[in-house]
């Protein structure tokens, strides 16, 4: 993050690839930005497109409507796709709508992908797939989260934490930690502090409160509402003249800004706080504020709140790439600090929960037409002849259409799901297709009692519109004995390279 991809990008196109022969007098390369990040796009124009480059920028609207008669007029050889982690999926914005035509009529023109966070890209190239990861070194000069946290400079921000905190008696109460941040503000005699708000309202409310407390402090909200006192490039810009000539202390509200690939270029030598409130995606929390604290500077005065346990995962990452197939290093992020993804096409999902798993050791059917035959009434050993009659009765017409409450069995050692007992979700039809090795307890849960046989029972007719299976019956489950299992997630990958569970 901030470590200079976009001008080793333009180094490589205007230097290196002419002269290794690879691009030639008359061919050029196509950088694709941002879809809807305006910003973005013009900041990369104004890096790439200098006189005599061999690079031009195509936001992503564009190149789906133009990109193949684009890439013809100006004889492209290289796409290169800018911050990757985002929009790689078949529902996003860089689904195979956009890429599908540019493959079939150019096959050859290979696609380079830049991001800081290539969990997708990564996992296509472990998978075999047609990918090839090229790695950055790190330069030592560069500062980044591994150094900050190295330092100390990242305090962890509660799970629960909020802006603002309204008391019994209607009193509004600025967090702690802004408190705090004002104060390391004012050590300095200029400087900007970062305080990411999850809305616009919120932004507001926030900003009232901070002129309350001190009607010195100048406060600046920027984004795209109305609401805002500046659109984000106008407010970078002001914030540049204010800490050069002004020298004054200003505090930055922002809402869904200063993401990926934003640079506060000199500005980053005056932050002197951040307060990153992003805690559900590892790429999204890296690289919202403290990702833009990163880069080439040398401030070290710099107050960070954030999730702190994220960071260091993060940290992890990037110094070690595979980590992410590390089930401990996975676990703790989704478990404990409860990420639902790396990034926005790979994903957290749970394989199991830690604690008692009853494993299924046997699964059978019985259709309402052999429940008296001879071998289901070995199959059916453990019930008397009177658990059985009380079975039957739940077939019976007047049961299933007046919602008779026949009664249970009468033995803790066998648990029993009806299907017309239930009005909404019906439970029966939701876990029939499980069997052995499935979670007994995930069908039969109750807290008090551990039974061994769990019956569901479709009890309307096969042809009945209420009877979701076509299937008047029972389905009989064994349980085993109890195992002790450990907490396991897993990585699930939608970009557009792959479409497996790593």
């Amino acid at each position: 993050m901030q470590s200079g991809k976009t001008g080793t990008v333009k180094q490589l196109c205007n230097l290196i690839l002419p002269a290794i022969g690879f691009l030639k007098e008359n061919e050029s390369v196509m950088f694709l930005t941002s879809m809807r990040d305006t910003d973005l796009k013009d900041q990369n124009i104004r890096a790439l497109e200098t006189e005599n480059s061999k690079v031009f920028v195509e936001p992503m609207h564009k190149f789906q409507r133009f990109g193949l008669k684009d890439i013809q007029a100006y004889n492209v050889k290289l796409i290169i796709r800018d911050e990757d982690q985002y929009g790689a999926g078949k529902e996003s914005t860089f689904d195979d709508g956009f890429f599908q035509n540019i493959r079939l009529a150019n096959q050859n023109i290979p696609l380079l992908s830049v991001s800081a966070t290539p969990f997708d890209i990564i996992q296509a190239a472990s998978a075999g797939l047609d990918v090839e990861v090229v790695m950055g070194e790190r330069n030592p000069s560069y500062y980044g989260i591994t150094e900050m946290l190295r330092d100390n400079l990242i305090t962890d921000l509660p799970n629960n934490y909020i802006h603002l905190r309204t008391t019994e008696d209607g009193t509004k109460i600025l967090s702690t930690e802004i408190i705090n941040s004002l104060t390391h503000l004012n050590i300095f005699s200029t400087g900007i502090g970062i305080i990411r708000a999850s809305n616009t309202s919120e932004a507001v409310y926030l900003k009232e409160e901070l002129n309350l407390l001190d009607d010195e402090l100048e406060v600046v909200i920027i984004g795209c509402k109305t609401e805002c006192d500046y659109p984000i490039k106008e407010g970078i810009k002001i914030l540049s003249k204010k800490m050069r000539f002004e020298k004054t202390h200003v505090v930055l509200i922002v809402i869904n800004a200063l993401s990926a690939g934003k640079d506060l270029k000199a500005l980053k030598e005056h932050v002197r706080f951040i307060i990153e409130t992003r805690k559900s995606q590892l790429a999204n929390c890296a690289q919202g504020l403290p990702g833009r604290c990163c880069g080439y500077h040398s401030n070290r005065d710099i107050l960070i709140y954030a999730n702190k346990a994220i960071l260091e995962h993060f940290s992890d990452f990037e110094n070690n790439p595979e980590i992410m197939y590390d089930e401990e290093w996975v676990n703790e992020l989704y478990f404990d600090e409860k990420v639902r993804s790396l990034s926005s096409q790979t994903k957290f999902q749970m394989e199991q929960q830690e604690g008692e798993f009853y494993p299924i050791i046997n699964a059978f059917t019985i259709s309402i037409e052999e429940l008296f035959n001879s071998e289901s009434e070995m199959l059916l050993g453990f019930l008397n002849s009177d658990q059985i009659q009380i079975l039957a009765k739940y077939f019976d017409q007047e049961c299933y259409d007046q919602k008779s409450r026949i009664g249970g069995l009468g033995d803790t050692n066998i648990q029993l799901r009806v299907a017309s007992n239930y009005t909404k979700t019906n439970s029966v039809y939701r876990n029939w297709a499980r069997g052995i090795e499935d979670n007994y307890k995930s069908i039969f849960a109750h807290n008090r009692i551990r039974s061994q046989y769990g019956l569901l029972l479709s009890n309307y007719p096969a042809n009945d519109s209420r009877n979701e299976l076509g299937f008047c019956g029972l389905k009989v489950f064994v349980s085993g004995e109890v195992i002790l299992q450990n907490r396991l997630a897993a990585v699930v990958n939608k970009s557009m390279y792959s479409q497996d569970t790593f």
